[in-house]
């Protein structure tokens, strides 16, 4: 049996066409579409992972120096954004009955 390999969570990372990402920030793929950051995993042999919770394709993790991530357009992230919201407000209207 092979070696298990280790990694931790780091809250940052800087990605070539986006910047600094950390979670929470919402960015798009171009074959998943768009998701939210949920993890960024720093492994033992340094290389990063980006885990994406993407809202057609589910969770995803990516080596982000492959995975050609770009700035969602403002309507998709407005859209997200208040997708959220509705979720949120929907859940403790459903825990007040």
């Amino acid at each position: 049996m092979g070696v298990k390999k280790q990694s931790k969570s780091i809250p940052e990372t800087e990605i070539v066409g986006l910047g600094l990402v950390q979670v929470g920030r919402i960015v798009e793929h171009q074959t998943f579409g768009v998701g939210t950051v949920v993890d960024i995993a720093l492994w033992e042999s340094g290389e990063i992972t980006v885990n994406v919770d993407f809202e057609s394709a589910g969770t995803k993790w990516l080596s982000p120096e492959y995975a050609f991530f770009s700035e969602p357009t403002s309507a998709q992230e407005d859209e997200k954004v208040a997708k959220k919201k509705s979720s949120f407000l929907s859940f403790f209207r459903s825990r007040k009955k």
